[in-house]
């Protein structure tokens, strides 16, 4: 058994590594049997690749990012308390990473200081790349230095859930570069607010007990569901639901059903001497069937239920962490339901291959055996 176990595993091991191997046995000849006059050319390509990578900006090279989101209304000062929030903000440049951000709020409007981990950026303008070229010293906003080291840039904010348009300076190259931020108002907490953003039961009126409601799922890429109407349960004047998703795309099932064939099916293969030789010694085909896939169902089902219960674990954790980005929060419950479907799918699929593993040893002849081993 223990022999099984430690040759599923390594099977395992060199299928994946077989995956990863590269033949560069052609790129080698060619190396070699590249004359001087070639290398010479090569070299010189080489610099000049070498010089224009330098002259490469970050106008060609920075991903850009999408900032907020379809149907955003401005939020405005007069929208807010007064007080001092940390606030998320989108950056449609993958290389203006804001480490944090902290939002002002007082009569004369709002500004926010943004916090970058790096020295990168000598100076901010609240404005477009080619209007930052043309302005003023005074018009440029210089960061500060805090305790952490970190640089801060105190930046007027139009609004909340608006596209602003910022520029930043350089440090490296003294060129100018656009972004467009969006100040996220759905990050702020709900006591930043005047008036109550959301509907809540006191607010409804909504006596304890239990209620059903519609749900209803928008967005994402289709490939799940809501269950709805769901249960929305009120007591003490706070409303909890319990949200069930749901989805009919099982290709992660597929892919570990063809895993578990192609391993059964190599076994199978390194073994067909040996099994034509138990034959020869006068074992049914049903004896040796369990000889081979007995160990292999033992090992698959208790890798099924170490992988559902670290998945369950995992999922958890990065579902809080997910959780503690947003505004709101769900939690995370996976019912027995769920577990006792993903076995039954797993251990449907390794029937199917049990049976199919059957007949290939069936087809394995004596006489195999009887043949000169390479």
């Amino acid at each position: 058994m223990k022999k099984r176990i430690i040759a599923l595993s390594l099977i395992s091991m060199l299928v994946l590594a077989s995956c990863g191997t590269k033949n560069n046995s052609s790129e080698q000849s060619r190396t070699e049997a590249a004359t001087t006059a070639a290398e010479t050319t090569a070299e010189t390509t080489v610099n000049a690749a070498e010089s224009t990578t330098e002259t490469v900006t970050e106008h060609e090279t920075a991903a850009q990012n999408e900032v907020g989101f379809e149907g955003m209304t401005e939020v405005g000062a007069d929208a807010l308390n007064m007080g001092n929030y940390y606030v998320s903000v989108d950056s449609s440049s993958s290389m203006f990473k804001i480490a944090d951000c902290i939002l002002h709020v007082s009569d004369d409007g709002m500004n926010a200081d943004i916090i970058i981990d790096s020295k990168s950026y000598d100076a901010l303008f609240m404005g477009t790349e080619e209007d930052a070229k043309n302005a003023a010293e005074a018009d440029l906003i210089k960061y500060t230095e805090n305790k952490s080291g970190q640089s801060v840039f105190n930046v007027p904010v139009e609004a909340l859930d608006k596209e602003i348009q910022c520029a930043a300076l350089s440090a490296k190259k003294q060129e100018w570069y656009g972004r467009t931020l969006v100040f996220r108002a759905d990050s702020l907490p709900d006591t930043a607010f005047r008036e109550q953003r959301y509907a809540t039961a006191e607010s409804l009126g909504l006596r304890d007990g239990k209620y059903s409601i519609d749900v209803k799922l928008e967005g994402g890429s289709g490939k799940a569901s809501i269950s709805s109407p769901a249960e929305m349960t009120v007591q003490g004047g706070k409303a909890t639901a319990v949200i069930e998703w749901s989805s009919d795309k099982y290709d992660k099932m597929v892919v570990a059903a063809i895993i578990l064939y192609l391993l059964t099916k190599i076994i199978i293969e390194k073994n067909e001497r040996a099994i034509s030789m138990t034959k020869i010694l006068g074992y049914e085909n049903g004896e040796i069937a369990s000889l081979y896939l007995i160990p292999t169902a033992l090992v698959v089902f208790f890798s099924e239920f170490l992988a559902m219960y670290l998945g369950f674990t995992l999922m958890k954790v990065f579902w809080k962490i997910m959780m503690m980005g947003m505004s709101g929060w769900f939690a995370f419950i996976l019912p027995v339901s769920g577990f006792v479907k993903e076995f039954l799918l797993v251990f449907a699929a390794y029937l199917i291959i049990t049976v199919i593993d059957f007949i290939r040893i069936r087809k394995i002849p004596k006489v195999l055996a009887l043949k000169n081993m390479e």
